[in-house]
């Protein structure tokens, strides 16, 4: 079985780059790289009225980090390009940017299995990411640091017969962030043509600094619906899409997330040795009454959000998926046991004859008890065939 691994790369493979954002070492940033002295000297100040306006252009465009905060920066001081402060502003954020893209390195503990999968013939690595120009170079360079063959898609003119054991895929590069179709559809057409399986190890920027708003939990939720989605449309009916949220609970001990990424580590493991990866959790579990015959069901992944240990740290986002004969009874269906709160829908998939469609539900779940009933509650709906 041909196998894509897709990793996400800041929050997941990077740790390091999330802990670049904490409220300490940023301030500790904007003083050493001298943005302070130009009015960004506090994480609020940052994320809201330098990241947030121009995180859409840095992050689908070959303009960079830089040049996209460099220009924010003259614009909030009323400085214009070639002014006596311009070379400043530029040396100011040059630092800044430098220090965060050198200290975005890749964990260590992920070295195994990046070992294992790099060595596998069945196996194709991409590195999937939404992030600045400048960060393509140092993700291929952190993975040849590590004796793994790497290359960027951007660099690959077409499909080649072998292409290079790992595949660095950057929003910015591509022009379309991950949770646009383009993306994903641009990836595949360098990726080998045989694939049978697809996983994917993604935080969904759920371990994102709180200051944040692109680690939000509702949207979480909803990126790791629409993700699966895409996956499973690019890649087709055929391809089995294995869907692992990488979270590591912001309020764990030290030390937690070495035992996030050893679980990961099994549970890939587990998979590409046929194993299960795993006992599903109550909300992935087949209702009573399957469908008659057995037959005809689409293959839908279970999305365990949460899932990596059996005590769950909530609230947490969470994504259900339903199956039924009628997609737009399914939606009515979800609509009467969700209610106002806020909440997101997304096709998945539907079976080889027509008969059958899937939908994403994700949204946040408060508690245990909250999460069960919500799955009670569509299971018991009459248009509902399958929850997982």
């Amino acid at each position: 079985m041909k196998t894509l691994v897709v990793f996400d790369y800041s929050g997941t493979l990077s740790l390091a780059a999330v802990a670049f954002g904490r409220p300490d070492r940023l301030r500790e940033q904007f003083d050493a790289s001298g943005l302070a002295a130009f009015g960004i000297a506090s994480p609020e100040v940052f994320w809201d009225e330098v990241v947030g306006p121009t995180w859409t252009e840095g992050s689908t465009t070959p303009v960079g980090y830089r040049g996209v905060m460099a220009r924010r920066v003259r614009e909030r001081c009323g400085v214009h390009p070639g002014d006596p402060a311009d070379d400043r502003i530029r040396a100011a954020v040059s630092r800044f940017v430098g220090a965060y893209l050198g200290q975005s390195r890749i964990d260590l503990r992920w070295q195994p299995l990046l070992n294992a999968l790099a060595s596998n013939p069945d196996v194709q690595i991409l590195v999937a990411t939404d992030h600045y120009a400048e960060a393509t170079d140092y993700i291929v360079g952190y993975l040849r640091d590590r004796g793994l063959a790497a290359r960027a898609i951007r660099d690959v003119p077409e499909a080649p017969p072998a292409p290079a054991r790992i595949l660095v895929a950057n929003s910015a590069d591509l022009g379309a962030p991950k949770a646009a179709l383009a993306f994903w559809e641009q990836s595949r057409a360098l990726l080998p043509a045989q694939m049978d399986r697809v996983i994917l190890i993604d935080d969904f920027g759920f371990n994102e600094q709180p200051g944040d708003s692109y680690g939000a939990r509702q949207k979480v939720a909803e990126r790791m619906a629409k993700t699966a989605f895409l996956l499973e449309e690019v890649f087709g009916v055929a391809v089995e899409v294995e869907v692992l949220p990488f979270l590591i609970d912001p309020g764990a001990p030290a030390g937690a997330a070495g035992a996030v990424i050893r679980e990961m580590d099994g549970q890939i493991r587990a998979l590409l040795s046929g194993g299960a990866g795993g006992a599903p959790s109550p909300s992935a579990r087949q209702t009573e009454n399957p469908a008659p015959g057995g037959s005809g069901m689409p293959t839908v992944p279970t999305l365990p959000a949460c899932k990596r240990k059996p005590d769950l740290t909530y609230p947490c986002p969470w994504v259900y998926k339903v199956v039924g004969a009628d997609p737009d009874a399914l939606r009515q269906a979800i609509a009467a046991v969700v209610g106002p709160r806020p909440h997101a829908v997304t096709p998945s998939r539907t079976s080889a004859n027509g008969k059958y469609h899937s939908l994403n539900l994700a949204l946040e779940v408060r508690d245990e008890a909250e999460r069960l009933a919500l799955y009670d509650g569509l299971r018991r709906q009459p248009a509902v065939r399958i929850v997982m």
